[in-house]
């Protein structure tokens, strides 16, 4: 799941503005310090300024208070735009944050099933093995077996043949004493 978020810069934003900015996190992180710096700066020159109109008492002219309320008003409406672009940011980032915890509860459930899967396939070979050994063992039996018959076959035609040939000797002999 790729994001791309573009940042905007804070001044750019208004207070009612919905938008999600959207970059990339190194981009993110550099214009948050970019920010930073010109926060900083804004409120040093409007510190500055303010120390350098300022000689004690209510003596400075009224051009200069102006100016310094419009500064403190621009650097207001600038700290309302990082407000909102921040408040987006984090907006943004909850959705990501849930969308990221979903999919993980997804993958983990994916593999717990996975897992079941690899040990009920293992349970089977464990079983496909024992029933091939067995298999095994009964040809064995099988061909024991079938030697044995044949043993006994063969041995069943010996004693025939031997009957047989005891028989034909018993009649020729008896053949011979009924002759004399």
């Amino acid at each position: 799941m790729e994001r791309s978020s573009r940042l905007k810069s804070p001044e750019s934003y208004s207070p009612s503005s919905n938008s999600i900015p959207e970059e990339d996190n190194s981009t993110q992180a550099h214009q948050f310090q970019k920010l930073q710096e010109m926060n900083n700066s804004a409120v040093i020159s409007t510190r500055s300024s303010f120390d350098s109109g300022y000689t004690g008492g209510n003596t400075h002219p009224i051009g200069t208070s102006t100016i310094i309320v419009e500064r403190l008003q621009a650097n207001i409406r600038q700290l309302e735009n990082q407000i909102s672009f921040y408040q987006t940011q984090l907006q943004s980032s909850l959705q990501s944050r849930d969308e990221l915890s979903e999919e993980m509860l997804g993958m983990t459930l994916e593999m717990d099933k996975l897992r079941k899967e690899c040990k009920r396939m293992q349970d089977t070979e464990t079983q496909l093995q024992k029933l091939h050994e067995r298999y095994q063992a009964s040809l064995e039996m099988l061909g024991e077996r079938t030697e044995q018959v044949q043993e006994l076959k063969a041995d069943i035609a010996d004693v025939k043949e031997m009957y047989r040939s005891q028989i034909i000797e018993m009649v020729q002999k008896i053949d011979q004493l009924s002759k004399k």
